[in-house]
């Protein structure tokens, strides 16, 4: 399932994004 571990890891970033404030998606 590298699906699953593709949206896992950009849930992550997602979070970590707008945890921090990283410039990545508006």
């Amino acid at each position: 399932m590298a699906w699953l571990k593709l949206r896992l890891l950009i849930l992550i970033e997602r979070l970590t994004a707008s945890r921090t404030g990283w410039p990545k998606k508006p």
